[in-house]
């Protein structure tokens, strides 16, 4: 077996022609080396077209796949081709699944050909742990920045840009994955009915399915998580809001009365300005009446505000 990144027309027609396996990975091929591959032509406008979503499709002598992983926090398309004969392997992003991949069946033992196809499948399903595991760090981080956001001390609007850009992401992941997920098992029959390739004992090919399952699971609990931070964060945000209010309204309760106070004794009537025209006078309703009613309220409203919720079903004394 070979394990390429380059390779002549020549040195593809030779192989073939010895029946030697190989795995050909390019990366940002050009149409000139698509069609040295050997693929039917129907694939050949296809294979360098990267915005396709993922597909199975079955040619006269191979099966393709479009497939996707992932490198860092971006999905990589990764065009398969499989036949009996070799898998090619064509993409415009690096992807270290792949090139790790590659490197290690150097070094190990030759596998069976459906086993090549397995791990390059189940390299790249693997590669979503990159998008799906940050995701339980970024929501602990964001569960703290919502703490500090109902105590006033952070504002809500940078963790609601942060979890609604997450959201966006993981969203159009999910599609990604989910049709994945869907066509993986028929494109396993397909890879099993192909013509000339040495089957696997350890069924790499049929693990992919469970690991595609996986990956579906893993982000739709990423975005459950999500979701619940979102929650906590509105909850916040009004509870906050509800602080902010029941200040307010112990301020108004208290000055309330007070200003109907003022506001009486500020009427020009005759009878109340002959009467009430000395400095003791000013001193019983102006500061002395005016300050017991002003603490009299504080005190009751503070009571109210302090006094422990009744159990349910008991009857007021």
């Amino acid at each position: 077996m070979q394990w390429l990144t380059q390779a002549s027309a020549d040195e593809l027609r030779r192989l073939v022609a010895e029946d030697e396996f190989f795995w050909l990975d390019l990366l940002h091929p050009s149409r000139e080396q698509v069609e040295t591959i050997g693929l039917d032509p129907e694939a050949v406008g296809p294979a360098l077209d990267f915005g396709r979503p993922p597909e199975l499709r079955r040619y006269a002598e191979h099966v393709g796949l479009v497939f996707y992983g992932v490198e860092g926090a971006d999905l990589v398309p990764v065009h398969v081709y499989v036949s009996g004969d070799w898998v090619v392997t064509l993409r415009d992003h690096a992807c270290a699944a792949l090139d790790e991949l590659r490197e290690e069946l150097r070094r190990g033992p030759q596998p069976a050909e459906e086993s090549v196809v397995g791990m390059v499948l189940s390299a790249l399903a693997e590669s979503f742990d990159q998008l799906v595991d940050p995701f339980d760090q970024q929501v602990e981080r964001l569960e703290s920045q919502v703490t500090d956001v109902e105590e006033g001390g952070v504002s809500p609007g940078e963790p609601r840009r942060e979890i609604l850009r997450g959201r966006s992401r993981l969203l159009r992941s999910l599609r990604i994955v989910r049709r994945q997920r869907d066509y993986v098992d028929r494109a396993v029959d397909e890879l099993d009915d192909l013509p000339g390739l040495q089957p696997s004992q350890h069924h790499e090919l049929r693990d992919v399915v469970g690991q595609m399952i996986r990956v579906a699971d893993g982000v739709d609990d990423a975005l459950d998580r999500l979701a619940a931070a979102l929650d906590l964060l509105n909850s916040s945000v009004s509870n906050r809001m509800n602080a902010i209010m029941e200040r307010l309204t112990v301020v108004a309760t208290i000055f309330l009365p007070l200003t109907v106070v003022t506001g009486f004794f500020g009427q020009n009537f005759g009878w109340m300005v002959d009467r009430i025209d000395t400095f003791a006078a000013f001193l019983a309703f102006g500061i002395v009446l005016f300050g017991a009613s002003g603490l009299g309220i504080f005190l009751w409203v503070r009571s109210r505000l302090e006094r422990p919720p009744r159990p349910r079903g008991s009857t007021p004394r």
